[in-house]
């Protein structure tokens, strides 16, 4: 009778409202219609948050959790004096019950804020003048006729639940709530086995799970609507100790627990342990069969059935690892011998999944491979994926074969082939290995004096452009005199190119002793030098020997070449060099014959003429010693 009596006057209470209002609701209220929303896709939650802000009838606003079953709310008309008694000269104050605010939620959230913690700025529209209504008839009069007492009841239930499951608290949820929770938008944070889940950002993987309600769920961990934790949950198809008598009992297995907390693992097992369940004793991906039973762990062997099919993708299992798509059944182990040829291998974070198929099995590889896509390696002696192996086919005969790709002692050769180390030689030039029978050791490098540095790594390969081999320049004055001077020039098998230069004969000789002749034409001074059987001279000897020369008529040659040509002439270089050099620092500092007065430019230009006599002056001096070198053969 009491009863009867409230909802009458409520219901007299609502009538005489006036008849718009503009609807606001509360943090709370707002949170639960959103969980409605995106975990239960519930129409009416969805319908009441998307009015928010809008006019609405009756005149019910500022809606806030009531007792069980029930919303408080305040009027409009008793709630505007409120808020324009605290914000007087304020303009959404002024009109909040004619338009929406501007951002209603963060406004709301604000005034909730100040009335719950008595701020100095709270109105107090969340506690005074309050009214109570129940769910069911806050949506009827909200949306009169638009939804059957079936869907208003369903939503009543919903919510109450959702209100209930404040702070941290248990759950088991199936179909597609599982890839939401899944998701790591959903957890309280990136922590712990939960935060570092291979799954944890994955999407479109999980219709082994979603397609399977009556074998599969998932027990999730709650706080303040956020993952702490989750543990996948099977229905058992049977229970084996180690493929011997069924156990009998059973009927669901609690899988790997993943938790943002490691203290937390144990309220999942408390959990199972309160169900009835067996679980995970192990939390790894490596261990498949170790099981928790009554507290014991033994070792079992599990199954579960699934629809029979080829999912488009798969989730990385824990412990089913092992998938045959023409029956269904989900193993707890990874075994992959050619005895379960066709089942899939459910290993790969990426969807996809490992066939197993008939084939030779390799210690390598850990597993069964296919036979035509197997090379033995007598090196090793195994079995290898051709993919995964690279074959050595030149070098010595023990070293041939088959090798894994990343075997310590093969090389890829700069030619891109395959070589053991010890068949090769290591190039600098090139920082690469080259066979050993292909290798051309090269001058890269002649100092000053002629000399080469000792042989080490200046390896080219046989057939490069940069190389000149030691027999195109073997017979030559230059090569004679230097490999005979400096051991190491017969360590060579060749020069590079670059360090070389063609002479007038077409002939190799090095850049750095090329020189250039001129012809000589007629005595420039009265007690020129007699030149018999040298028509061509260099510039300084020329000057030297008291010769007029031609510049229009030269050919290129080598000091070596040279000095063999002029050999006759050296001791009477030698005889005037002197006297000419004195000469010249006679006239540059006064002495003897009156000063000539020279401009900084032909001063430069005679030091330059004395330097350069001075440097070939020592040379005839070396030469003179070797003149060995220069005698006809």
């Amino acid at each position: 009778m009491l009863s009867r009596y409230n909802s009458f006057t409520e219901d007299i209470i609502l009538e005489r409202m006036i008849n718009e209002s503009f609807l606001y609701l509360s943090p709370n209220v707002r949170k639960v219609l959103g969980r409605l929303f995106t975990r239960n896709h519930s129409d009416i939650a969805g319908e009441i948050l998307s009015s928010e802000g809008t006019d609405v009838k009756p005149d019910i606003t500022f809606v806030d959790l009531g007792k069980e079953g029930y919303l408080s709310f305040i009027t409009m008309k008793n709630a505007k004096p409120l808020i324009v008694g605290k914000f007087p000269n304020v303009e959404w104050a002024q009109n909040v019950d004619n338009k929406a605010m501007p951002n209603p939620k963060i406004y709301t959230n604000d005034l909730y804020e100040f009335d719950i913690k008595k701020d100095s700025d709270a109105t107090g529209i969340f506690t005074k003048s309050r009214n109570e209504v129940g769910l069911g008839k806050f949506v009827n009069k909200l949306f009169p006729g638009k939804y059957n007492s079936k869907q208003v009841e369903d939503f009543v239930n919903l919510f109450k639940s959702a209100v209930e499951k404040s702070g941290e608290y248990f759950d088991e949820v199936i179909g597609e709530d599982i890839e939401y929770w899944y998701s790591y938008e959903n957890y309280k944070e990136m922590s712990g086995t939960l935060g570092n889940s291979c799954m944890a950002r994955k999407s479109d993987l999980f219709d082994i799970y979603i397609q399977n309600q009556d074998v599969c769920k998932l027990l999730i961990l709650v706080e303040d609507d956020k993952l702490i934790g989750r543990a996948l949950v099977w229905k058992l198809n049977s229970i084996k100790s180690f493929g011997k008598e069924d156990i009998e009992g059973l009927e669901y297995f609690m899988d790997r627990q993943y938790t943002i907390k490691e203290s937390d693992v144990q309220k999942f097992r408390n959990y199972a342990k309160e169900k009835g369940w067996c679980y995970k004793s192990y939390n790894n991906h490596h261990s498949h069969s170790t099981v928790n039973i009554n507290g014991e762990d033994k070792n079992i062997d599990l199954t579960v059935k699934v629809a029979a099919k080829r999912y488009n993708k798969y989730p990385y299992m824990d412990t089913f690892r092992r998938y045959n798509p023409e029956t269904g059944i989900l193993y707890n182990d990874d075994e992959n011998s050619s005895d379960y040829e066709g089942c899939y291998i459910l290993d790969d974070t990426g969807g996809g999944y490992t066939e197993i198929e008939g084939g030779v099995y390799s210690e390598y590889h850990d597993r069964m491979i296919p036979e035509d896509s197997a090379v033995y390696s007598e090196q090793i002696g195994d079995y290898l994926l051709r993919d995964c192996a690279v074959e050595v086919e030149r070098g010595s005969r023990s070293h041939r074969g088959w090798y894994p790709e990343d075997y310590d002692d093969i090389v890829r050769g700069y030619d891109d082939k395959y070589y053991h180390i010890d068949d090769t030689v290591y190039s600098d030039i090139y920082d690469s290995h080259i066979y050993t029978d292909d290798a051309v050791l090269v001058v890269t490098d002649i100092y000053n004096d002629g000399d080469v540095e000792s042989p080490d790594n200046q390896w080219l390969e046989e057939g490069d452009s940069d190389i000149v081999y030691q027999r195109e320049y073997k017979s030559m004055t230059w090569f004679k005199f230097l490999s005979d001077k400096f051991d190491d020039w017969d360590n060579y098998s060749g020069v590079s190119k670059d360090l070389l230069v063609k002479n007038s004969n077409d002939n190799w000789i090095p850049k750095m002793f090329k020189e250039e002749v001129y012809k000589a034409t007629e005595p420039k001074v009265e007690n020129a030098a007699d030149i018999m059987g040298s028509e061509y001279l260099l510039e300084e000897d020329a000057e030297i020997l008291g010769w007029e020369i031609n510049k229009s008529d030269s050919y290129i040659t080598d000091s070596f070449e040279y000095n063999k040509d002029i050999s006759h002439l050296l001791e009477n270089i030698q005889k005037r060099v002197r006297p000419l050099i004195r000469n010249y620092n006679d006239i540059l500092n006064g002495k003897g014959q009156q000063r000539i007065k020279f401009d900084e430019e032909e001063e430069r230009q005679y030091l330059n003429k004395i330097e350069k006599l001075l440097r070939k002056f020592k040379e005839r001096l070396e030469d003179i010693d070797d003149e060995k070198y220069y005698k006809e053969d």
